[in-house]
């Protein structure tokens, strides 16, 4: 549901200015876009008040104000009834306040870092004071910071993609994002947009800069709602946690899974699918054999050439670990995995085979039913 119709500005002209850094030492040019300030068909008195928006995040910048983050794709926004009362008046008439959408609402705790989430699904981050605020420093200081950054946005994409990971698991498409994606905006008095992003990387930053962009033109006509309750439900990371205990990359995996199986991309959907099958199956096979004695054995038991995933599925199903539908689906996912492997067809019914085992494997680990995996069909011609 959308209700932003009627609501787009349609007298007010946009300016983005972009310069250029060097990349790294790498001798690269990399071009960054800042979102400009709406221009208007007539100067700004100066007995006016500015916009709220743009007086907010558009002023000088500060360490204590910045975050870096990235949106939730495809784009969406976090709402309540109380929301809408406090973005359009409580007869949803107007006029509209666009902060309340940059609003942070809610908190994810991923290890040593809070996520913050805003009603736009922006997710945000607060970086240590100890990085410098500007992105180009003199050598050799610059390349050692420059590399410390760099693994902070590792660190801050992972913690992203576990939060991603539990939206998937529990019913919502989101695409997989990595540190590409994550750029540098403002956080004031709780509220926290994107104003600049730049990468070497053709047009990726726009999915950073387009949420912007549009706020700012109230051009967000096309833009569903989802309940807040979402993002709620999904901060206690319940359906993520057991996937982390057996490897720190399978929330990737799963967000990988679950959005190419939506959007057609049935290869990268299978071979995301069984990888986390296989590595939730090696993690039964490693706990099974833990419990066995004498190391010429147990050397054996570790040789993946004599216990296959298909010997391996029949050994912990006679020893109970697992049950015979699970096995069964198991088989059949791996059969459609070597088809494929053997220059078979990536077709539907093998892709979807691999997500419902791998939603079946998910279950199990989890002791709960988390979502099925949807493949959106539809023509608009």
């Amino acid at each position: 549901m959308s209700c932003f119709a009627g609501l787009r500005s349609c007298s007010t002209r946009w300016r983005f200015s972009h310069g250029h850094r060097t990349n790294g030492g790498s001798g690269k040019r990399e071009r960054r876009y800042t979102v400009g300030v709406p221009v208007g068909d007539r100067p700004l008195l100066s007995q006016e008040p500015p916009p709220p928006l743009t007086h907010v995040f558009f002023g000088p910048r500060s360490i204590e104000r910045r975050v870096i983050g990235a949106y939730l794709y495809p784009f969406r926004l976090y709402t309540n009834d109380g929301v809408l009362d406090a973005i359009f008046g409580s007869a949803r008439a107007g006029p509209f306040e666009p902060c309340e959408l940059t609003a942070v609402f809610q908190e994810v705790r991923v290890g040593s870092l809070t996520i913050l989430v805003t009603r736009m699904g922006g997710l945000f981050v607060q970086p240590p004071a100890r990085f410098s605020h500007d992105p180009i420093l003199s050598e050799p200081e610059g390349t050692r910071e420059l590399r410390r950054k760099l693994a902070f946005e590792e660190r801050v994409a992972k913690a992203f993609t576990v939060f991603l990971c539990e939206l998937s698991l529990r019913g919502s498409i989101v695409e997989p994002l990595s540190p590409v994606d994550i750029q540098v905006g403002q956080m004031v008095n709780r509220h926290a947009l994107i104003t600049s992003a730049g990468g070497g990387a053709g047009s990726l930053h726009l999915r950073a800069l387009e949420p912007s962009t549009a706020l700012i033109q109230h051009n967000l006509d096309i833009w569903p709602m989802v309940p807040d309750s979402e993002i709620a439900d999904a901060v206690s990371l319940d359906r993520t946690r057991p996937l982390m205990s057996i490897s720190d990359s399978l929330p990737g995996f799963v967000v990988g899974a679950y959005y190419w199986y939506a959007r057609r991309q049935l290869a990268e959907a299978l071979v995301d699918g069984w990888v986390v099958v296989e590595q939730v199956l090696d993690n039964w096979w490693q706990t099974y054999t833990k419990g066995l004695t004498g190391k010429g054995r147990l050397d054996r038991l570790g040789d993946t050439r004599t216990y296959s995933a298909a010997v391996r599925i029949e050994v912990l199903l006679t020893a109970g670990v697992i049950s015979a539908p699970l096995a069964e689906a198991l088989h059949e996912a791996r059969k459609s995995r070597n088809d494929v492997a053997h220059r078979a067809s990536v077709t539907p019914a093998r892709a979807k085979q691999a997500l419902q085992t791998m939603k079946a494997v998910i279950d199990d680990i989890g002791g709960q039913s988390v979502a099925t995996p949807v493949l959106y069909e539809g023509v608009s011609w």
